[in-house]
């Protein structure tokens, strides 16, 4: 048989010596070794399906996430041991997702500020009355610098910091684990791919982290948005983040904190239903059209293609998360009410104001969170082998 992977589903309903066999035609040696396995591991509930890589007589569990995990499990573990090392695995997405996008938001902050000074600029006004301020992606930078200096450019970052350690977190480390779940259900089988499954799948995810998240983002907008010298939109003169949020409570309550959540969620799960899955299905046609192979080559690609579709998808309902963000009072009753008086008013490119500048930040940032991920995880899991003591991987 060799090392070759195939895929083996144990229930305690089927023998998988039998599927095996007939499958796959497998020597007598091998399927003696999956009939000892298969007595040796205990499933408490005959409902749960895992799925499993049988490699020369020991069993990994299958990758909850789309990266080459590679935790080996021997006949002796027991189902304790595979949900220990499930748990295991959603730790690392979630903390690798959360690391990789502050990276990330370092790097592209300043164009997030630009971004949100652009979409705010001229609103409700007409294209004759609005004042262009800002003409542009680098000409929002310069004058930016010239004016406030790079503290005017990196307003607001702490609340992003923690906004993305939210976001993507959730993003990364729930996306799977709801995929997996839904195809398991739906087709048996959680190695099936399915584009519906796959887009629900990021747009949930998704919309679990802007709704946990939406406060910090809430105040970062109105961070960025403040200009001393060129101010556009409703100006708000918060100190910090943390300053902001303690105003916002004492004004407004927990519904002020919320504000605009619902744009928040519409916006996060347009851009979470493509990313993930555009990312993983480039990854797929590199490798099958192109002969790439895994790493840093391959994720760069792959993520840049995800990161321009984000844009494309994104951008508008950003517009609007943004102007209902940093609004006072109720200038917007809602997202139908924040959309009908731009376009109305600014017209119906309005809603794309900024996009180059989106594009300028969403682009980097979606390759550097997605590479960067890749890569942490491979650092956490050598750590694992060579930091981490026996005993303490024995608990795990």
């Amino acid at each position: 048989m060799g090392h070759q992977q195939r895929p083996l589903s144990i229930t305690k309903k089927q023998n998988s010596a039998r599927i095996l066999e007939a499958d796959f035609k497998l020597e007598a040696e091998d399927l003696e070794t999956i009939r000892a396995l298969d007595k040796k591991l205990r499933f408490s509930d005959p409902s749960k399906e895992f799925a499993m890589i049988f490699t020369n007589e020991r069993l990994a569990v299958d990758s909850v996430v789309d990266f080459p995990f590679d935790h080996k499990l021997t006949a002796e573990d027991d189902l304790g041991g595979c949900l220990r090392r499930l748990g295991l695995l959603l730790s690392y997405a979630f903390t690798a997702g959360g690391l990789a996008a502050c990276g990330a938001v370092t790097v592209t902050h300043s164009f997030e500020t630009v971004k949100i000074r652009l979409q705010l600029q001229g609103e409700l006004q007409s294209k004759k009355e609005a004042p262009r301020l800002y003409r542009g992606v680098f000409h929002g930078v310069s004058v930016i610098l010239k004016n406030e200096g790079p503290k005017g450019l990196f307003r607001g970052i702490g609340g992003a910091y923690i906004y993305q350690m939210i976001l993507n977190g959730c993003r990364l480390g729930f996306y799977e684990p709801i995929r997996t779940g839904l195809t398991t259900a739906i087709f048996k089988d959680a190695n099936v791919q399915s584009l519906g499954v796959n887009i629900f799948s990021g747009a949930a995810s998704g919309i679990l982290g802007a709704a946990a998240g939406s406060p910090f983002f809430l105040v970062k907008t109105r961070l960025q948005s403040f200009s001393p010298s060129l101010p556009v939109g409703t100006q708000h003169g918060y100190k910090n983040s943390l300053d902001g949020l303690q105003k916002i409570n004492r004004s407004e309550g927990i519904k002020g904190l919320y504000r605009g959540v619902g744009a928040a969620m519409v916006r996060t799960g347009f851009g979470s239903s493509v990313q993930l899955p555009t990312y993983f299905f480039a990854k797929r046609r590199l490798k099958r059209h192109l002969g790439m192979e895994e790493g840093l080559g391959l994720h760069l690609a792959s993520s840049a293609a995800s990161g321009f579709v984000v844009c494309c998808v994104m951008h508008p309902p950003d517009t609007i998360m943004s102007r209902m963000y940093n609004q006072t009072g109720n200038l917007y009753t809602g997202i139908t009410d924040c959309v009908r008086k731009t376009v109305k008013t600014e017209g119906l490119l309005a809603i794309y104001k900024g996009f180059f500048a989106h594009l300028a930040r969403i682009l980097p940032h979606t390759i550097l969170t997605l590479t960067l991920a890749e890569q942490t995880n491979k650092l956490m899991r050598r750590f694992e082998e060579r930091v981490l003591p026996a005993a303490v991987k024995d608990r795990i």
